[in-house]
């Protein structure tokens, strides 16, 4: 995307977060280097993904970020 001139969008990243299943050190990596302000959708993918691997402290950890960003939760997280 870069070379035409545009970098990735918020869905973009959403989407690239959300294929690093099974591997959420590298999806919580790129989300921290995004450089957009994330949304829910991102909050969500990853909290899914600290779920799944059984790191359930930084789940929780992730979720009070979102709201002391101001996003609201999902009514359902899980996907």
């Amino acid at each position: 995307m870069e070379r035409i001139g545009t970098g990735p969008d918020v869905y973009s990243y959403n989407q690239m977060i959300k294929g690093f299943d099974g591997s959420i050190g590298k999806a919580y990596k790129l989300f921290e280097e995004m450089g957009i302000d994330s949304d829910v959708i991102s909050y969500n993918a990853l909290i899914n993904g600290f779920c799944k691997s059984d790191r359930v402290n930084d789940a929780v950890h992730l979720y009070e970020e979102m709201q002391s960003n101001g996003l609201s939760p999902m009514r359902q997280l899980s996907n």
